[in-house]
């Protein structure tokens, strides 16, 4: 999901940071026949949190107020104190100062919603609705307002007021492509992936001042939604331009090995399952993937490595009922070929 920090009232609109989380969602996927056990494939979907965090620079006059900066004493000096707390990551800090900027002029809107921010990166989702209500009440064309209430009520499972806010945001400001972004996540949850893809090709067509991995993440984001409606090669397509533009991308690797995976390609799926792991060691599902795709090679005991090890890093991750479920798998493989592996 995207949000942002306001600028002061008489700044315009501009970008200068951004951040993406981690979150992840699992997926089950299944691949097998009637006369093997199934086997557990399962799709790491990004679209659980994705967070691009808009800071909002200081004013263009703070040079010109140095001593109210550091000892601020009118609204507009705490609202400069707390955006560059925010920015620092002092979110207490940035909490008490848009405070006291209210506090001194109740009609501070940008105050309002910075404070939005603030609550929503500390997961005060209740806080952040009632602080961006407030900001447009006092400024109805704060889009950074509707952008953030929308993702407040997003968490808080209230999907309807979260669309209506990105459609608000969408239009005071209709080449930002945070708000597309943000309702093709509602529509993936929806399971409406048609709707969900068009809503991340417009939010494509507008990113041009958005990093590398921001456009990366959208990519793998329509590419799974291609891949829940069985479009295997345009998933293949998306994952393949999300690899290209950031290729730390170990979500991207690990989709695209999935859907390899299905088609039975899966050398090339374990060459995808190795970059994924490359960049991100402690995925264990993508070492439980590959040592499936090297069983169907025929590379029994690389394959049984493989799903070993997958099982005690699930196991240390504290994912007990997928580990037993990889241990059984292992169990199953060692009666049918008789090698000996130690679980």
């Amino acid at each position: 999901m995207f949000d942002g920090l306001s600028f002061d009232e008489n700044e315009r609109f501009a970008e200068n940071e951004s951040y993406c989380s981690q979150g992840l969602r699992l997926v089950a996927r299944y691949f097998g026949n009637a006369n093997r056990p199934k086997l557990i494939g399962v799709a790491i979907a990004s679209l659980c949190l994705i967070l691009v965090l808009a800071i909002a620079p200081l004013p263009s006059d703070a040079e010109t107020t140095e001593f109210s900066t550091v000892f601020p004493i009118s609204a507009r000096d705490f609202f400069r104190s707390g955006t560059r707390a925010a920015q620092l990551g002092n979110l207490e800090g940035a909490i008490a100062d848009f405070t006291r900027a209210i506090e001194l002029d109740s009609h501070f809107s940008n105050a309002y919603s910075n404070r939005c921010w603030v609550y929503l990166n500390q997961f005060a989702y209740t806080e952040a609705r009632q602080d961006c209500t407030s900001a447009l009440q006092q400024s109805p064309n704060n889009g950074e307002a509707y952008l953030n209430r929308g993702l407040a009520a997003y968490h808080q499972g209230d999907e309807e007021a979260a669309i209506a806010d990105y459609q608000a945001a969408t239009r005071l400001h209709p080449t930002d492509a945070r708000p597309y972004y943000n309702r093709g996540l509602v529509e993936f949850d929806r399971k409406n992936y048609l709707n969900a893809i068009t809503e991340f090709t417009l939010a494509l067509r507008q990113t041009f001042a958005y990093e590398r991995s921001t456009l990366a993440r959208i990519y793998t984001d329509r590419g799974l939604s291609y891949a829940q409606l069985g479009n295997e090669e345009s998933a293949i397509a998306d994952f393949t331009c999300s690899v290209r533009l950031f290729p730390d991308n170990a979500s991207a690797y690990y989709n695209r090995a999935l859907t390899y995976q299905k088609q039975q390609r899966y050398e090339d799926a374990i060459a995808d399952f190795t970059r994924s792991l490359q960049h991100q060691p402690d995925l264990a599902l993508a070492r439980v993937n590959r040592g499936l795709a090297r069983d169907r090679l025929g590379q029994h005991q690389g394959a049984l490595e493989d799903l070993q090890r997958g099982a005690e890093s699930l196991a240390q991750q504290g994912q007990t009922l997928a580990a037993e479920r990889v241990k059984t798998l292992i169990f199953q493989l060692r009666q049918n070929r008789s090698t000996p592996v130690t679980v």
